[in-house]
């Protein structure tokens, strides 16, 4: 038994799966040749032979001893924890969309581990339910702060790469973060400000201003104030003044009855105090307005609908319809934006996102685009805000960001998941074998996932196991739907009942990879990676992608991938 703990922390030593103890170099060869997850393996079987109770939890407790925990291989990662053998544990993290998934319990032991798959760039959160109690994973340190669940722990998976400007350097000049107090005409109270002011901040006559959304947030659990520190020190940006602003009631005030009060606070009350009291240059295109989540909201009508403020970092956003419907030239001229989400984000919020990013196509604006291998946290936001920062206010223009928004699914494990997994009584949708199988005991349809694409391309790796055939719909209640009718031996493109291309498929006994190209006002069809159909096609309405089968079709699927362009 004590074989398996010593290979498991030389594998661990050698093979660097901490991203922070990356510094130790292993052999190419000897990474090749061994993989941790086959020796766990074999430490689960071997901890079933044990003769009795308390040897077994001797050997559990030599291996927690002498091992990291998690395990990390490649895009592999165990998780592990020790209870009593009656207790119910769960995993829950960003890449189960904070989910219950049951962990395992080897035999009747102490011992309960869980294994998932994850982007090898991706950080994310997690936490064990233990009997519907939440904790942080006992056998590591990496512990992250949540507004809503206190701390989480968290994985860094061998490829995340950190600035970490969030991090008081301890060698830079600091700015100073004051407290003010203004009275409000449109809140019974006052409001609280914290400002920050640069260093050496007499020395220059005009600065610009960043105003933050939820600013004690930004303060408390993004380190702000440091990574604005830092920027300056490094000359990724000009010295600024940052505003942090805060709400007594964030639903009412960004979402509901309260948020025209709430934007009349900032256009009538926060910026003309703060230009009348700070060096501030006092024009809309010298301001920024930073917010995350719900705040989204207000910010981006302060700079769509206000136009007091032309600037907007929005990270994990969230955009109420009255956004859209205020988004056009005229107010929008000289309007800069910066989005950022992660993969593991809310699937509303991401949905979202890449409705803003196309509106703001449309009309032709200056914006980026960041989509990370991460959750709606806070340890997703400090790190990206410099980014964000440095994009709006660097001294040097950057194209990077984001030229595509990329979905792909390879069904090797848990995450992610763009299908609705389960059953009702129209179909029967399971994964098995690293695969996703549906049976459509009706005619039926299944959504791809909850984006509403336009220009885009999707592959699709699907086998028609009976030959019956399927559809792929494009849009809303008038959108297009693409049908392969095999036993006719026919492709359609329907919209409205209207048949508007036909042609024979002959020549194709079985389907195994369709490909489809929304190519500006084109919609190009490849089947087994040959083309077959080329129709003029006008998606703009579209509303989602899904996937439609007739009654008895049986569909397997081995990969996916949908890809969006977010530029021109």
């Amino acid at each position: 038994m004590r074989r398996y703990i010593g290979v498991l922390v030389l594998l661990l030593i050698l093979m660097g799966c901490r991203a922070e103890e990356a510094d130790l170099k292993t052999e190419q060869s000897y990474e090749e040749a061994v993989d941790l997850i086959t020796e766990f393996e074999e430490f689960k079987a071997e901890l079933k032979t044990v003769g009795s109770k308390e040897e077994e939890e001797e050997l559990i407790r030599e291996l927690l001893a002498e091992v990291d925990f998690p395990l990390i291989k490649e895009d592999r990662v165990i998780f592990i924890y020790q209870g009593a053998s009656e207790e119910q544990v769960y995993f829950v993290s960003d890449l189960t969309a904070w989910e219950e998934e049951k962990m395992q319990q080897v035999a009747d032991t102490s011992l309960f581990y869980h294994q998932i798959k994850a982007p090898v760039k991706a950080r994310f959160d997690y936490q064990f339910i233990v009997d519907e109690q939440a904790k942080v994973d006992p056998l590591q340190q990496e512990q992250v702060s949540s507004s809503q669940f206190g701390l989480n722990s968290q994985v860094r998976m061998p490829d995340y790469q950190s600035t970490d400007y969030w991090q008081d350097k301890g060698n830079v000049e600091a700015g100073e973060v004051i407290e003010q107090e203004i009275l409000s005409d449109f809140f019974a109270e006052s409001r609280e400000l914290s400002i920050y002011l640069p260093p050496n901040y007499e020395e220059q006559e005009e600065y610009p201003v960043l105003y933050f959304i939820d600013g004690a947030h930004y303060l408390e659990l993004a380190q702000v104030e440091h990574t604005l520190n830092n920027l300056i020190a490094q000359n990724k940006i000009d010295q600024i003044i940052a505003v942090f602003i805060d709400s007594s009631n964030q639903h009412l005030d960004y979402l509901g009855e309260g948020q025209n009060d709430f934007l009349n606070l900032i256009t009538e009350e926060v910026i003309p105090y703060v230009d009348q009291n700070y060096r501030t240059i006092a024009q809309p295109t010298a301001r920024t307005v930073v917010a995350y989540a719900q705040g989204a909201t207000p910010a981006a009508l302060l700079a769509v609908d206000r136009g007091i403020i032309k600037n907007l970092i929005s990270q994990s956003g969230y955009y109420a319809p009255e956004i859209f419907a205020t988004l056009d030239q005229q107010l929008a001229e000289n309007l800069r934006v910066y989005l950022d989400w992660g993969e593991f984000d809310l699937l509303k919020n991401q949905a979202l996102g890449l409705e803003f990013v196309q509106a703001l196509k449309e009309q032709d604006l200056d914006y980026q685009v960041q989509i990370l291998a991460d959750g709606h946290q806070w340890a997703n936001w400090r790190e990206n805000i410099s980014s964000a920062v440095e994009y709006i206010l660097g001294s040097e223009s950057s194209d990077a960001g984001a030229e595509s928004l990329v979905i792909a699914e390879d069904f090797s494990g848990k995450y992610p998941n763009y299908f609705s997994v389960g059953e009702n009584s129209q179909l029967l949708a399971r994964r098995k074998d690293q695969k996703y199988q549906l049976e459509f005991r009706e005619d039926s349809f299944v959504k791809l996932t909850p984006y509403q694409f336009k220009d885009f391309t999707i592959q699709l790796e699907i086998e028609d196991n009976n030959q019956i055939g399927f559809g792929l719909l494009m849009g809303g209640q008038s959108g297009y739907t693409l049908f392969f009718d095999l036993e006719a031996e026919k492709l359609y493109l329907v919209r409205d009942y209207e048949i508007l291309y036909q042609g024979d498929l002959l020549d194709y006994e079985e389907v195994k990879e369709v490909e489809v190209v929304a190519d500006s006002e084109k919609l190009l069809v490849y089947l087994n990676r040959d083309l077959v159909a080329e129709v003029a096609v006008s998606l703009e309405n579209s509303k989602h992608l899904a996937l439609l089968g007739k009654q008895g079709s049986q569909l397997t699927i081995d990969n996916i991938l949908i890809q969006e362009d977010l530029r021109n």
